[in-house]
């Protein structure tokens, strides 16, 4: 079973094209997994900065609320000293209830 030298040369060129397409294919998936974990850290840092900055804006906007109930309940106080003392004339004025909503 002798092989021909034609095939011997083809066997061995088609090894290496094969072993050179798996290479590249190698590095390129290196290479896109390299910037893929450099996209994950950039990510989780851009992330973590988020998280603190939603916080501070949670917190803020509890605050707005808690300052809105707040002189809402104040109005609602000198709309009725105003009217048990004098009420004044021509005013009009109508108290909308609204149901309280708890987040948490």
């Amino acid at each position: 079973m002798d092989i021909s030298m034609e095939y011997k040369i083809i066997l061995v060129v088609g090894c290496v094209l094969t072993w050179l397409v798996f290479i590249l294919a190698l590095a390129k998936f290196s290479k896109i997994y390299i910037q893929f974990v450099q996209f994950r850290k950039k990510v989780e840092t851009d992330l973590a900065g988020m998280g603190t900055h939603v916080r501070k804006m949670q917190l803020s906007f509890q605050e707005l609320t808690i300052e809105h109930r707040r002189t809402n309940k104040l109005l609602i106080e000198l709309i009725e000293a105003q009217k048990n003392s004098n009420p004044l004339s021509g005013l009009e004025y109508e108290l909308v209830e609204e149901e309280e909503i708890i987040q948490n």
